[in-house]
């Protein structure tokens, strides 16, 4: 059998959307809560192709116990020096991010993505439906909408590295095979699913 009807038999055996042979990426964003996926689709967003890896069976495994399930989107204080007073001694290195990409642009993301939200006491500002689900719904649709390739049940267990600098990612799933993606430079970083080998007991 040739190498790419292995491949897609091995695919079909696992049940997994993996990426297909010789795929190239812009962009790998290991790790699918809420900052990687949003880093993921705003990537994507810019013009990159975007592969997002996640340990998990499914993204935003931690976002819905957030909160007692109902996940606090944050704090409607729009005076970045004000809400970072609450951090303490953090808010001098989180003031320029905060200043960037603050409660203002927080909010106007969710609400262009079809999250409705209600401001409770104190300030703390929940999704409408009192559902952390809503939240994972709309972080999704935003990386459908710009094709974030996604493959869950993913470890990375390691980096392929030459000369001291990282050139691939080394990737495991739930059922044991290995994927080797390798960096190569076409007009900027590109990683290529170029080889596949298989833990799986035969």
């Amino acid at each position: 059998m040739s190498e790419s009807r292995d491949l897609e038999a091995l695919c079909a055996i696992l049940e997994l959307h993996m990426p297909k042979k010789g795929a190239k990426y812009d962009v790998v964003v290991i790790g699918g809560g809420p900052a990687g996926m949003i880093a993921a689709g705003r990537a994507a967003e810019c013009g990159a192709s975007v592969l997002l890896l996640e340990k998990n069976p499914s993204l935003g495994k931690k976002l819905l116990i957030t909160g007692g399930g109902r996940c606090n989107l944050t704090n409607n204080e729009n005076d970045p020096r004000r809400f970072l007073a609450k951090f303490k001694n953090r808010q001098k290195f989180l003031f320029s991010p905060f200043a960037q990409f603050g409660v203002k642009e927080t909010l106007d993301f969710f609400h262009e993505h079809g999250l409705e939200t209600k401001v409770e006491a104190e300030g703390r500002v929940f999704p409408a439906s009192n559902s952390a689900k809503s939240v994972l719904e709309s972080l999704q649709g935003y990386l459908h909408a710009h094709k974030v390739t996604i493959l869950n049940s993913t470890v990375v267990d390691g980096f392929s590295a030459d000369e001291e600098k990282i050139i691939g990612l080394k990737i495991k799933n739930s059922k044991e095979v290995i994927l080797v993606l390798l960096a190569k430079r076409l007009n900027g970083l590109k990683i290529s699913v170029i080889q596949f080998r298989s833990r799986t007991p035969h």
